[in-house]
């Protein structure tokens, strides 16, 4: 079973699509509403895949764009943390790819990915997960 970490900070967005992989036998899933909370339980747990709502309140980041910050919180927060080579990090917003990609720039890193907030289909996180690990 596959552990995740989900990190949003709009309860819609919990109730309905983390529904869908909380439903999922093949996953265990814990979610976190803000970047401290989601800060404690890395430090605490280990997951196979963490998913970050790329727009989220700023809170305790060096950036106070909140268009980036889950891009910033994986910078300063996770990266220092977790093993980059076992942990998959999956990037997931309303925003465009574009965001993403001027971030990193030409230095993607190999364990992300990214996924646009589909609002007219509840299964497309849990479609992108099942990819990443049928894969």
């Amino acid at each position: 079973m596959k552990k995740i970490l989900i990190i949003d900070d709009n309860p819609l967005n919990v109730s309905i699509f983390t529904k869908k992989v909380k439903n999922d036998n093949n996953y265990f899933v814990e979610i976190c509403m803000s970047l401290s909370d989601a800060e404690r339980s890395i430090l605490i747990n280990r997951y196979d895949l963490i998913v970050i709502d790329i727009m989220m309140p700023t809170q305790n980041l060096r950036n106070r764009d909140e268009l980036e910050t889950g891009l910033v919180f994986y910078k300063e927060k996770i990266v220092p943390i977790v093993d980059a080579k076992k942990t998959k990090i999956l990037f997931w917003s309303n925003l465009n790819i574009e965001t993403y990609n001027d971030f990193f720039g030409n230095a993607l890193p190999e364990n992300t990915d990214f996924i646009h907030k589909d609002l007219n289909n509840e299964n497309h996180l849990l479609e992108k997960i099942n990819s990443i690990y049928n894969n």
